[in-house]
């Protein structure tokens, strides 16, 4: 009978084991990721998920301590099962859930072992990275500036420039290696958990005259392990590449400049800034010449030599000469192209003899003037569901307490509309209101002259200290969201007040919002105008000729699929207008030219058993 109520009790005691549930305290210090700006103690919330609380990323947020500890976070979690306790710590911010990275266990995750009593677990570092000092190498290959002649072996000096040597004013000179084309520096001082903005470049004289690698900034996050190595090639580019030589004439019409009243031909001038002239925006050389016969159209060439093939990324600068009163406001003269959603222009180079671009500074086509007297209105429109959601946005949107604003991110429209951007940035110009649900929206009144592009973003001031949350941007192209008012022909604008399609807001650097054109904004929708023709037919286009923009109609008999599809002399498509399912009515569309050369071109409609072509001269 003792051995049966031994082994009961054993039973028992090895069940209740088996089966028992405690208290874990977990505590993660989180002073790397502070001190690098990943984390914001302020806004960012700290959790902790793993198998006891069925991995919630909601649920269980650490509280942060006190004095010398603030930045360690913790908290004590109840009902952990004795076993493998498998978890990960993650907070929550502005972009987003920012989870651990995977860890070399079995099962990828944290893994502790829990016992039948309460335990407070070892204190960890996020992510396992301690901000301990480690060596850094960086080597770049040189081949592609030393093939090309601009790169002299023992003449030439290579640096590496970046946040750690304050760039250019202590950049680090590197030492060539046994490998002719090998430049490398080590860096002994990196906090491993810093990730360290810088580029390569080399000069001849002083670091104040060097070519320096395009844009964007290399970056480089330093690993908990020692004596890592960085290794790229000059500029990205492949030593293999194919490379050539000639010339590209850059011309640009500043006209809706001009005629907006923000650019003096007298007195302002406009310079090329690009990768490569070192993204200069003083250098003499690069100012555009004046066109003598049109002085809106502004012209400059570089000749390329040994280049590699590829895009060649630049911007134009404008340059304000002895500005007064209200001119002084435009102290960014760096264009936003909106083709770009205002990144770097791109001009393709594959070793022709002489190549031409035709821009426009901004991108703004001179069709897409305001003139004065037009008193355009445009509504703005943003679903602001994503910014109320927690597992999204660290500190949601509070519509009872923050108030939404929709921010320019083009300061040539900003200096047309005479708005003037404090040193914080925030320029509280137009402010949306609450329409239903999680809309708002929100009407800007445009001053004229001016132009139609809109490149913007939104930001809310928080209620309850007044700092800012805006949508994220970077340096890569389409930072910013592009929209225009519907136009039917050149400064002319058939519906007004203009309501812009619904915006999203987002956590992501890359604004999907994109619109190309008016005339497309305008006609996205085809305008349906007899609901019962008798028959068939395609109208002569009008006006023809044309300068850009011409409009085209055509009626449809029976339902079905209609293309409508515009081809040059050479039976080359261009453009697609129409391709799809239409129903019986007649139809009117606006094709906009402004990006073909003059000529003959012609206009084909397919539908059903119709098929018609018709010519049509563009006349620039």
């Amino acid at each position: 009978m003792k051995k049966i109520l031994l082994l009961i009790t054993v039973f028992l005691i090895v069940g209740m084991t088996a089966y028992s549930q405690v208290k874990v305290t977990f505590t993660v210090d989180m002073s790397v990721w502070a001190k690098n700006g990943y984390f914001v103690p302020a806004t960012d919330s700290l959790r902790v998920a793993g198998d006891f609380n069925s991995w919630s990323t909601t649920t269980t947020n650490l509280t942060k301590g006190t004095g010398a500890d603030t930045l360690k976070y913790m908290v004590q979690v109840s009902g952990v099962p004795s076993g493998i306790a498998h978890y990960k710590f993650l907070f929550a911010n502005s972009l987003g859930l920012q989870w651990e990275d995977n860890f070399p266990t079995t099962s990828t995750n944290r893994e502790s072992t829990i016992g039948a009593s309460d335990v407070v677990l070892p204190v960890v570092f996020f992510k396992n990275i301690t901000g301990k000092l480690n060596h850094v190498q960086f080597q770049v290959d040189m081949s592609v500036p030393i093939k090309a002649g601009k790169v002299i072996i023992g003449t030439t000096k290579v640096y590496l420039a970046g946040d750690m040597t304050d760039w250019g004013n202590r950049a680090v000179e590197m030492t060539k290696g046994t490998i002719d084309s090998i430049y490398t520096v080590i860096d002994d001082s990196m906090s491993s958990g810093s990730t360290r903005n810088f580029k390569f470049l080399y000069s001849t004289t002083t670091i104040a005259s060097a070519t320096w690698e395009d844009d964007p900034n290399r970056t480089y996050f330093v690993p908990e392990k020692d004596s890592s190595i960085f290794f790229d090639y000059w500029n990205r580019q492949n030593p293999n590449v194919q490379t050539g030589t000639g010339k590209i004439n850059f011309t640009l019409d500043m006209s809706v400049m001009i005629k907006s009243g923000i650019f003096n031909p007298a007195k302002d001038s406009v310079i090329i800034s690009a990768g490569f002239n070192g993204w200069t925006t003083t250098d003499p050389t690069q100012i555009l010449t004046q066109n003598p016969i049109n002085d809106s159209s502004y012209f400059i060439s570089h000749n390329f030599v040994v280049e590699p093939f590829g895009d060649k990324a630049y911007k134009y600068d404008v340059l304000k000469r002895n500005a007064v009163g209200i001119d002084t406001i435009w102290k960014d003269g760096y264009e936003r192209p909106i083709f770009w959603g205002g990144g770097n222009r791109e001009a393709s180079f594959k070793g022709e003899v002489t190549r031409d671009t035709a821009d426009y500074y901004d991108g703004v086509h001179p069709d897409w003037f305001i003139p004065s007297g037009t008193n355009l209105k445009v509504t703005f429109n943003v679903d602001m569901t994503p910014a109320m959601d927690g597992t999204k946005q660290a500190i949601p949107f509070d519509p009872a307490k923050d108030t939404l604003w929709w921010l320019s991110e083009e300061p040539a429209f900003a200096r047309s509309q005479g708005w003037y951007r404090p040193a914080d940035g925030h320029m509280k110009i137009l402010k949306l209101a609450h329409v239903s649900g999680n809309l708002y929206s929100g009407t800007l009144n445009v001053k004229d002259p001016g132009f139609n592009a809109f490149e913007y973003r939104y930001e809310w001031q928080k209620g309850s200290d007044a700092t800012w949350v805006t949508e994220p941007a970077g340096f890569d192209n389409f930072a910013y969201r592009i929209r225009y008012a519907g136009q039917d022909v050149a400064s002319h604008f058939p519906k007004n007040p203009w309501n812009m399609p619904k915006d999203t807001w987002t956590n992501n650097n890359l604004k999907t919002d994109q619109e190309k054109d008016p005339y497309t904004s305008y006609t996205t929708g085809i305008k349906t105008e007899n609901l019962n023709p008798v028959s068939y037919s395609l109208s002569q286009n009008y006006p023809n000729p044309f300068n850009p923009s011409t409009t085209i109609k055509f009626t449809i008999q029976k339902a079905g699929l209609v293309s409508l599809k515009i081809y040059n002399l050479l039976g080359q498509e261009v453009a697609t207008l129409v391709n799809q399912e239409l129903k019986i009515g007649s139809y009117s569309y606006s094709f906009n030219a402004s990006r073909l050369s003059s000529g003959v071109y012609f206009y084909n409609i397919n539908a059903g058993s119709f098929i018609q072509t018709k010519k049509m001269l563009l006349l620039k």
